[in-house]
């Protein structure tokens, strides 16, 4: 989670003073995703045209492992849990869905770089008195292909929301989940609108 409140820093600092001419803006994206895990994610999206993007970012999930052993029991704060960490790319193409363009979709495809790292070694320790289950930490290192689409409304240039499923899939694991999340800064390029390029 650290990875992630990095990230969002730097993208904020980005976004803040986002530089753009005519075709290309940049801004940022965040997000809370709820399924098989619970994730976050912050993106940086560089748009050219108002038709195509490219999204480069990091995500966090975790969840209570589903590695223990089947007597384990540690109370619902301090179990062991599954943390995965992803940093992405993803392409996508931009669709305005009405005539206001502040409705559009942005369906995404693109590949991550997975770290996975899940409680092995599990093992007994302690006395007859104070018995309990420790356990190492074991990582995995995957790729994945990442699929996103986004329903997006863009309430002003400086702000809008997005409601995203993701499917991630790899050889050792997969998400799938909802998420929603903002837009902020520069979204629509008013440059843009003006040459007509949209």
């Amino acid at each position: 989670m650290k990875r992630y409140a990095i990230l969002l820093l730097i993208l904020l600092s980005i976004t803040t003073n986002a530089q753009f001419n005519k075709t290309t803006l940049v801004y940022g994206s965040a997000d809370i995703m709820l399924g098989n895990y619970l994730g976050i994610t912050a993106n940086i999206n560089y748009v050219h045209k108002d038709k195509y993007s490219l999204a480069v970012g990091y995500s966090g999930f975790i969840r209570a492992t589903e590695h223990a052993p089947s007597d384990y029991d540690s109370g619902l704060f301090f179990r062991a849990h599954d943390r995965l960490g992803d940093y992405h790319i993803l392409i996508s193409k931009l669709n305005y869905i009405n005539r206001k363009k502040n409705i559009r979709t942005d369906i995404a495809l693109g590949l991550g770089y997975l770290i996975i790292r899940e409680p092995i070694n599990w093992r007994i320790e302690g006395d007859n008195y104070n018995r309990y289950y420790n356990y190492d930490y074991g990582q995995i290192h995957a790729v994945s292909l990442i699929i996103n689409p986004k329903m997006e409304f863009l309430f002003t240039n400086f702000f809008g929301m997005y409601v995203s499923p993701t499917l991630m899939l790899n050889k050792d694991t997969r998400y799938f989940g909802l998420g929603i999340g903002q837009l902020f800064r520069i979204i629509k390029n008013r440059n843009l609108a003006k040459a007509n390029l949209f």
